[in-house]
């Protein structure tokens, strides 16, 4: 839910950036948060039968709020022309829980394939953050 929840945050205010440089890397994370959410899933469904009807209500009911909350944000500093300088500092903060979350997957699985998908995106994740994290309108 996560990474969907943050595909559709990328989905709604990639296009209103005007920075072509942080709309880039915006575009790179949706990609990895695609990948992510693809090799996870596929995960979950081959060892578990996962199935998204039957998630935690508790679980969706937090990563809901979480969305609405980021969302609000974004949508503020948009109308207050402050979108690319909020969006490159929540987009940071995201990858961050991101790469926290990844981690604890890591530590909790033995599963090897998804072990290299999670330290290749994990590594990319560490690219990504530092051109959110550096982001300066004025450069």
């Amino acid at each position: 839910f996560y990474t969907e929840n943050l595909t559709n945050i990328i989905d709604t205010y990639q296009p209103s950036i005007k920075s072509s440089t942080l709309r880039g890397s915006s575009a790179s994370l949706k990609s990895l948060v695609s990948s992510v959410k693809s090799e996870i899933n596929n995960y979950l469904v081959a060892k578990y039968e996962f199935k998204e009807k039957n998630a935690d209500e508790k679980l969706v009911a937090n990563e809901t709020a979480l969305y609405e909350e980021l969302n609000n944000d974004l949508f503020e500093a948009k109308i207050n022309g402050l979108l690319d300088r909020t969006y490159a500092r929540k987009m940071a903060y995201e990858i961050s829980l991101l790469q926290s979350r990844e981690s604890e997957i890591y530590k909790s699985t033995n599963d090897e394939t998804l072990k290299q998908a999670l330290n290749s995106s994990y590594d990319s994740l560490n690219n990504l953050y530092e051109s959110f994290d550096s982001f300066s309108e004025t450069k």
